[in-house]
């Protein structure tokens, strides 16, 4: 890339731990405490460009010291259940590594501007270290968003490892105990943006508008390129389909939208497919507060952000309308979620075209047959539960919460979560609420409703920001108003 080194070295991170089993003992060494973790001095500007190199980036923050933060016990009777205390800014637990030991997070450094940093935090030790320290992470987005957003922060491979790019524009590969530099050729611009797709092969987004393919083994990199030239200069953004096998991309301008099916495979050139048909006369909803793009699994449709939300098919760029889904005559479509395995797609729908937000009902499909759904009235998708699987439904009328497993059938029964709100957290079996009377008390239910737990956080902090979970365990970032500090928490609900 333009802003790394032509040669590719490894940087070994802190000293660490062999992997452990993924199913943790809650072992704290510390008691709780009031104090706040220390921050470090300024970050000196990147000798290198940043990435994003945006103006407002280059001042100087000061952030958490990771050297300071320490698992400590929360110390409720009955739980198991720690935190990391005292922290400047708002924090956003995102993805857990699969051997379970290494939790990816989010720093809200500003709100207004989205500045975060990024960065591991070592769920059984203290060997914590940065990944971006001028990230990109607009929360409200991911508030809205929780099920969809995963698709645009870095993931952990299916082999364990975890591909990022940090603030400088460097891609690296990191495997638990070594991180290795991707050092793309000096014709490359600065990489903002890296997916892992399949078979060893990622794509990278260059600022300059390129699309890239990388070898993740041979460290070779290749621009992306098709034998139609795209309208608007380069191929940019790219979408991964679910099963890794190729992405689509995608451009738009006042009169069309092109296509391209771009396969992970070395060597290969960006197919031409067919121009979306009509895309501007299509109501939907999109623009900044809209759905994140994304395939719709096992199918040739594509939910897409193009400024409005479209579903589209690849095959021959038809635009899915209301017609096309089979619904009532009279309706049409204002927006969309889809379910964050591509499986189901749910469509925000109404017949009053002078004040179509103020009740509209819910069109719910399996992506595979977008015909067979269901409407549900006065309901909007609050989340999704992929195991059941089932979708998460809130009254638009009353806010209250209800569980209806999938696929609907015209008498589906929903199960309410009592005194429930957003935000939401699902393991198998189990969906996890906020309290609505208590923002720092967290209900856990089944999924027929019934109310299985409580984790009462009141004596302690004001309210539960977000949460995520996996393999028996709920990471939450949660506020404390009388100092104004943040933690994270980790409550051990399983075996």
């Amino acid at each position: 890339m333009g802003c790394g080194s032509p040669t590719a070295t490894r940087e070994p991170l802190p000293t660490v731990t062999v992997f452990s089993s993924p199913t943790v003992t809650l072992q704290p060494t510390r008691t709780a405490t009031a104090t706040k973790v220390p921050t470090t001095t300024p970050i000196p500007e990147p000798t290198r460009p940043a990435c994003p190199p945006s103006d407002r980036f280059q001042d100087a923050v000061p952030l958490p010291d990771l050297s300071a933060l320490h698992w400590e016990s929360l110390a409720i009777e009955g739980q198991r259940e720690r935190h990391v205390a005292g922290l400047d800014y708002p924090v956003f637990p995102l993805d857990l590594s699969p051997d379970g030991r290494w939790l990816m997070v989010a720093f809200e450094i500003e709100y207004s501007t989205g500045r975060a940093a990024m960065a591991v935090i070592d769920t059984q030790g203290e060997s914590h270290w940065w990944m971006n320290t001028q990230a990109n992470f607009f929360s409200p987005y991911f508030v809205t968003y929780p099920y969809l957003y995963p698709s645009l922060y870095p993931r952990w491979l299916p082999d364990g490892r975890l591909l990022w790019v940090n603030q400088v524009c460097k891609v690296f590969v990191w495997d638990g105990q070594n991180r290795r530099e991707l050092s793309a050729p000096e014709p490359v611009h600065p990489v903002y943006w890296v997916v892992y797709a399949s078979k060893g092969i990622a794509f990278a987004n260059t600022w300059d508008g390129g699309l890239w393919r990388v070898d993740l083994a041979s460290e070779r990199w290749e621009e992306v390129t098709t034998h139609r030239p795209p309208r608007l200069g380069r191929l940019g953004n790219a979408i991964l389909a679910f099963n890794g096998s190729y992405a689509l991309a995608f451009q738009t301008d006042q009169s069309a939208a092109q296509m391209w099916r771009i396969p992970a495979e070395m060597g290969s050139f960006a197919e031409p497919l067919p121009d979306i048909q009509d895309w501007v006369d299509v109501p939907g909803h999109g623009g900044p507060s809209g759905p994140p793009s994304t395939h719709l699994a096992d199918t040739p449709y594509w939910l897409l952000n193009v400024g409005i939300a479209l579903v589209v098919n690849e095959r021959d760029g038809s635009i899915i309308t209301a017609k096309d889904l089979h619904l009532p005559e009279g309706y049409y479509i204002i927006d969309y979620y889809a379910s964050p395995d591509g499986r189901w797609l749910a469509v925000t729908i109404t017949d009053d075209r002078q004040q179509p937000w103020e009740q509209p009902d819910m069109y719910i499909a399996p992506s595979t047959d977008l015909t067979a759904g269901r409407i549900v009235e006065g309901v909007s998708v609050a989340g999704w539960h992929i195991d059941a699987p089932a979708v998460i439904l809130r009254d638009q009328a009353t806010g209250a919460l209800s569980v209806a497993r999938l696929p609907l059938a015209d008498a589906t029964p929903r199960a309410p979560l009592d005194n429930a709100m957003s935000p939401l957290v699902t393991l198998p079996n189990m969906v996890f609420a906020v309290d609505a009377a208590s923002p720092a008390r967290l209900l856990q239910f089944d999924l027929d409703g019934n109310l299985l737990s409580t984790l009462d956080l009141s004596s302690q902090y004001d309210l539960i920001r977000t949460g995520t979970g996996t393999a028996g365990r709920v990471f939450l970032g949660v506020t404390r108003s009388q100092d104004g500090s943040h933690a994270l928490v980790e409550w051990a609900v399983g075996p």
